[in-house]
């Protein structure tokens, strides 16, 4: 009898048991889920703040480029732009006075070295050797090597890498070759990397008006540097 009244007893107990686990478990979940759900809430809350604020970051950016000059053709000197060039060179391209209280920053875009435009004169420089001798050279960074000596860009202008005479600056006599001439080069190059980008403008080179500088290129309508420029950010001072 004693025996029978612990069996009931410990299965009472242990249906108890159950019973407890079960309602923890069930009240666990429910914690859980409510929870996800105000998880959930505050991540659709910030995902709409998110849109919102990003809309009104675009909005800002457009009116703040509207404030914005970007001066292209300003020649790479590697030295700092200054307020006082830059106002020069605004009144003299707008024709108006520009003072330098007008300008709140200015900016150089770009990387001054290896910069894309100066990659494009390396290149220019590399195909013109290959065309006229048979030296070893290829672009490392921003600068072109030559048979193991480094050039930069303006130790590339003026010198002379054809024919079996050396290195040597253009203005130094040498022997004619039946080499392409130098405008031809710099034609076929531009026309392959500018004149796609360029639909409107024509390159005409001829006797009457081929470079003579491995900078310069005639486009229709007058001739164009082709040296390292870096484009200039100016912005200016709003307007109360």
């Amino acid at each position: 009898m004693s025996s029978e009244i612990t069996l009931d007893r410990l299965y009472q107990e242990i249906t108890d048991t159950r019973k407890e686990l079960k309602n923890l478990i069930t009240a666990g979940e429910a914690r859980l889920a409510l929870k996800i759900e105000t998880l959930n809430r505050k991540i659709q809350n910030l995902e709409s703040e998110n849109t919102v604020l990003k809309e009104r970051i675009e909005t800002l950016e457009q009116k703040n480029n509207k404030k914005n000059l970007v001066v292209f053709g300003i020649p790479n000197t590697g030295g700092k732009i200054s307020e006082d060039f830059i106002c020069e060179e605004i009144g003299r391209l707008l024709d108006v006075d520009v003072a330098k209280s007008d300008i709140s920053d200015v900016y150089t875009l770009g990387k001054s070295d290896n910069s894309p435009r100066n990659t494009k004169v390396l290149r220019v420089h590399l195909k013109r050797i290959r065309e006229t001798s048979n030296k070893k050279c290829f672009i490392r960074g921003d600068r072109l090597i030559v048979d193991g000596t480094s050039y930069t860009l303006d130790r590339l202008d003026g010198l002379d890498f054809g024919g079996d005479s050396g290195i040597r600056r253009r203005s130094e006599p040498s022997t004619p070759t039946s080499t392409k001439h130098f405008g031809e080069v710099v034609a076929d190059e531009l026309l392959s990397q500018e004149v796609e980008q360029q639909a409107g403008d024509e390159i005409t080179l001829n006797e009457g008006n081929a470079p003579n500088q491995p900078d310069d290129y005639v486009l229709a309508g007058g001739t164009k540097k082709l040296k390292a420029l870096q484009p200039i950010k100016v912005r200016t001072r709003s307007q109360k």
